[in-house]
């Protein structure tokens, strides 16, 4: 009976260890596609950048950046989508992989904010 209590509660451990390596995979994971796409997001940063300076505001969309600010958009590989938000006096950029939305590009504080679904 002992030996069948010690088994049950291996098997338990390896289980919940399964669980847990599964899930800091996809997080992992998640923070690394979602890192990637925000490097190929560098040249539409400097091309609003350069904008702005043009026109003292940010364009509608960022098709208004091509060609003469940026030869084409980034191609984001789906699930990943980029999507930018025109503000008042900024812009923000938002790198969604899936259904959640968790890293955001504000021209304002010229900065990444990744927020963890964790």
């Amino acid at each position: 009976m002992k030996r069948l209590s010690i088994l049950i509660l291996v098997f338990f451990v390896i289980a919940v260890m399964a669980v847990l390596g599964n899930v800091v995979h996809r997080h992992v994971h998640l923070r690394s596609v979602k890192t990637e796409a925000a490097d190929k997001t560098k040249p539409v940063i400097d091309a609003m950048a350069r904008y702005q300076a043009d026109h003292r505001n940010y364009p509608e969309s960022l098709d208004g950046l091509v060609p003469q600010y940026l030869p084409s958009l980034p191609t984001m590989t789906p699930p990943v989508r980029l999507t930018y938000f025109p503000l008042q006096d900024h812009y923000e950029l938002c790198i969604s992989v899936g259904d959640t939305s968790d890293l955001w590009f504000n021209s304002k504080w010229n900065r990444w904010k990744m927020e963890d679904p964790l």
